[in-house]
């Protein structure tokens, strides 16, 4: 069938072998790199842990990022490599980790997509001050030493009552 033959294109690409359904094409993928425990929710500027996409590391800066396959909205349809949108939030919980002030949120993102993040080997999100925009932070991903993603994420505080917008402290 045309499903079968879909699955099992994706499969040879993402080097799982031959799959012939979705079933089997999410169990070849468990079987894989298994997600790292994530930051703390709130470190990572989401209420639910699950939502989180980083693992902590000992490197100041530097995050592991979090594949979990079976999540509901990032992974709503079988792909044979990390989604992009899964990297954007990546880069946002990564500033928000970074940003000095809290709460604060993005209000803008510049990205440029080099090359695609695979499922077979750790990717490393690492955040800085973006020397090209002082007011922003520059987070970079790369897997096999090779970059992969950037982002230059702006941010602000989360007013309250009678609060004003401030942007978000870098260093």
């Amino acid at each position: 069938t045309a499903q079968a033959d879909y699955f099992a294109a994706i499969g040879r690409q993402c080097g799982l072998g031959e799959v012939a359904s979705d079933y089997e094409f999410e169990s070849a993928l468990e079987r894989r790199l298994l997600p790292p425990a994530p930051l703390p929710a709130r470190e990572a500027g989401r209420e639910r842990t699950r939502d989180v996409v980083l693992a902590p590391t000992t490197v100041p800066g530097r995050h592991q990022l979090r594949v979990d396959t079976g999540h509901p909205v990032l992974f709503d349809h079988p792909v044979d490599h990390v989604p992009g949108i899964l990297l954007l939030d990546a880069a946002r919980q990564a500033a928000h980790a970074a940003s000095a002030a809290r709460p604060c949120q993005a209000i803008g993102m510049t990205t440029r997509f080099f090359r695609y993040v695979e499922f077979d080997a750790p990717c490393w999100i690492d955040t800085a001050a973006d020397p090209a925009a002082p007011t922003r932070l520059r987070v970079t991903a790369r897997q096999y030493g090779r970059e992969c993603f950037t982002a230059s994420v702006a941010l602000t505080t989360v007013p309250r009552a009678n609060d004003r917008f401030e942007m978000c402290g870098v260093g």
